[in-house]
């Protein structure tokens, strides 16, 4: 039994007083309630199969999302907890070695604090807004479809069902009358987002301190929230290095790009080949002369939805739902397969191949991260 949800649903309300009608008339309408599974039912495990698989990836970017941005917080402890040690070093012993190391530190840890800040604004303000979105979308989708199937079903059982009539239209009208939107707004009020919702709090820059005195700290030695340009420093090599590393990306771009247009003109060349192939060739019983073949059946394993090419019914089962002929691919029942008639007309075989897409990423080099070398 379908649990009622805690918010004002017009898509629930019809979808249940749907079920009621069907459960008061399914002594008398077996035959109808037969032909809705294969019309109605079949049609919505096919468009709705894929959109489950959507709101399963978009939960998934998410939870890697908020991956990122913990190890991002726990790299930015480390590096302030290395700049606080490179500090109290460089008050214990003075030396130029010293003094380049707190700069480094210094630096690391103003980078690593801006991009953790700009990572949860970008989460914040643009990636889970988008996320949000697209659910929304597959929600939208999905209750459009279901209120779809839930009219053609009504609209059958009127035409079937004269005596039936009144009630079965006042069904389609309330699946006609289905407002997505407001579903939406009313789901969207029954999790109390407001209250879940936390502002986006950023990090603020926090000098290094002494272990004995956090209090002292010399005014020479006091830095801002911002890079130490010093030939002591390393942030010149890295910008170089960060250069060189923008130019190794663009040319990978370009080589994924032509790689996709190449992609692109396979596929378009063999679209066409397929129509040329079905508006000139002709099955081989057709042929004048040919020899009757006899279908050769085994038993097969399918992980799709498949219907049964003779009784047009569906195969069921989780393995071996029917057999298949070895020659002609035809699905059939086993208790199908002696009434099948007519001889096995084989499938031609295709004129070309299609170039695999292993041969156009063995064009693409990808090439080597240079190691970064510290002087």
């Amino acid at each position: 039994m379908l649990q009622k949800p805690p918010y004002q649903s017009t898509l629930f309300t019809s979808w249940e007083v749907l079920l009621q009608e069907i459960e008061v008339d399914s002594q008398v309408h077996g035959d109808i309630a037969r032909s809705l599974g294969r019309q109605v039912g079949m049609m919505l495990l096919e468009k709705t199969f894929h959109r489950k698989i959507q709101s399963r990836k978009i939960f998934l970017h998410r939870e890697s999302f908020e991956t990122i941005l913990s190890k991002a917080e726990e790299l930015l402890n480390k590096c302030h907890q290395d700049y606080t040690e490179a500090y109290n070093g460089l008050l214990s012993h003075r030396s130029h070695t010293k003094l380049a190391e707190y700069y480094d530190m210094h630096n690391a840890y103003v980078q690593q604090l801006h991009a953790a800040n700009g990572m949860l604004e970008h989460y914040s303000k643009e990636t889970l807004p988008k996320l949000l979105e697209e659910l929304e979308d597959v929600y939208t989708d999905l209750s459009d479809t279901i209120s779809g199937a839930i009219f053609t079903a009504a609209d059958m059982l009127v035409s079937k069902s004269r005596e039936q009539g009144n009630h079965y239209e006042n069904i389609a009208s309330a699946a006609q009358a289905v407002k997505t939107r407001s579903d939406v707004t009313n789901f969207i009020r029954s999790l109390n987002v407001e209250k879940l919702s936390q502002p986006c709090t950023k990090h603020l820059y926090n000098p290094p301190y002494m272990e004995n005195d956090p209090a002292q700290m010399e005014p020479g030695m006091m830095l801002r929230d911002e890079l130490v340009i010093d030939r002591l420093s390393q942030l010149p090599n890295r910008s170089q290095t960060l250069k060189q590393d923008v130019s190794v990306l663009e040319a990978q771009i370009k080589q994924l790009q032509e790689a996709v247009e190449s992609m692109e003109r396979l596929q378009k060349r063999n679209d066409n080949d397929k129509k040329g192939g079905k508006s000139g060739l002709r099955p081989l019983s057709a042929a004048p002369g040919a020899l009757d073949i006899a279908h050769v059946f085994q038993e097969y394993t399918y992980k799709k939805i498949t219907a049964c090419d003779h009784c047009k019914e569906i195969l069921r089962g989780h393995s071996r739902q029917g057999v298949r002929c070895k020659l002609c691919k035809m699905n059939v029942h086993a208790e199908c397969q002696e009434k099948v008639k007519g001889a096995c007309q084989p499938k031609p075989r295709l004129l070309r191949r299609q170039k695999s897409t292993s041969e156009i990423e063995t064009k693409i080099a990808v090439p080597e991260p240079e190691e970064e070398t510290f002087s």
